[in-house]
């Protein structure tokens, strides 16, 4: 399986202070923008049934808000990383 590279649109900030986040202080840092599942089917090429059942039975990491689901894409990156190779 092959990794793919997350859109650029994606990685936006919404805020810049001109500050790096390595001279901010935990509680400081601008927390990355979280995808919807239909952002992540699009990235992953699934259908959002598809997603969901990787969150379900393969372990995807993601929040719930409600009945959606958003993730971070350290997280979503990761987890394809650890999934490499295995089928």
């Amino acid at each position: 399986m092959e990794i793919a590279v997350v859109p650029a649109a994606l990685l936006v900030r919404t805020e810049d202070s001109g500050v790096d986040d390595h001279e901010r202080p935990d509680s400081a840092r601008i927390p990355e923008p979280m995808l919807t599942s239909a952002e992540v089917a699009a990235w992953l090429r699934v259908d959002v049934k598809t997603l969901r059942t990787y969150v379900r039975r393969r372990g995807l990491p993601c929040s719930r808000l409600g009945r959606d689901l958003r993730f971070q894409v350290a997280e979503v990156a990761q987890w394809l990383k650890r999934r490499k190779g295995t089928r």
